[in-house]
């Protein structure tokens, strides 16, 4: 029996008040009816395996079947990445990093950033979207829109900077993965023109590894999928 996915970050096993959102789709898209089950995630691990056991004016009432606790994927995923000036460019890629796999989505704001601001809001549903259209049990964390030094100082155990600046050492991706998954990767795409030599310098200085991405060039956002899909691949 196919038992439909829902993704509701305010969903309570203990009320078992589904979102208004979530029982319109059950019930107007999907027609399904009391006594149904279906499976909702909360967004943070957690899945519950329910049935429904009223269907009100805006909301359906779920009974609590069974419970279970997904453990987040290993090495967790963060890309850093510049807003692009088309905007529907970065909403694309945002879309397609959370069905791929990454876990947090850093917009960064470096010198050559083209559009300083972000439609936070509108980023958030495509990444709840995608996140139930992936069936995915954690949803990635859109992180506000970050400036490069700051991004650059954290602390994370494996730190990567794809760039294109021949001036400076850089090696292709894969060879800056070790063989044994760390706990956490950070990787960061320049924005359209690439990051600036001072850029490359700062992130170096903070034990950043400098990779290429091959022979072509590639947009900002396809950049930013190609590494998100080699290094789930790679280690997941």
């Amino acid at each position: 029996m196919l038992v439909h996915y829902f993704l509701d970050p305010t969903f309570d096993p203990t009320t078992g008040i589904l979102c208004e959102e979530e029982s319109h789709h059950a019930t107007r898209a999907l027609r399904l009816a009391v006594n149904d089950q279906l499976l909702v995630g909360n967004g943070r691990g957690q899945l519950f395996e329910c049935s429904i056991a009223t269907q009100g004016k805006k909301n359906l009432v779920l009974s609590l079947l069974s419970e279970r606790n997904v453990p987040p994927a290993k090495p967790a995923i963060a890309i850093g990445i510049a807003p692009l000036k088309n905007t529907s460019r970065l909403e694309w890629f945002v879309e397609k990093a959370t069905e791929i796999g990454a876990d947090t989505i850093i917009p960064m704001l470096t010198h050559r950033t083209e559009r300083p601001k972000l439609h936070a809001e509108r980023m958030q549903r495509l990444i709840l979207a995608a996140t139930k259209q992936s069936n995915r049990a954690w949803m990635p964390l859109l992180a506000p829109l970050t400036n490069f030094n700051d991004l650059v100082s954290d602390t994370q155990e494996l730190k990567i900077m794809a760039h294109c600046d021949s001036n400076f050492s850089r090696k292709p991706l894969r060879e800056c993965l070790p063989s044994k998954p760390p706990e956490s990767i950070t990787i960061i795409i320049g924005p359209e023109g690439d990051f600036t030599p001072a850029e490359i310098e700062l992130a170096l200085g903070n034990e950043f590894a400098g990779c290429d991405l091959g022979s072509n060039r590639l947009r900002t956002e396809t950049a930013g999928i190609f590494c998100v899909s080699l290094l789930s691949g790679f280690y997941r």
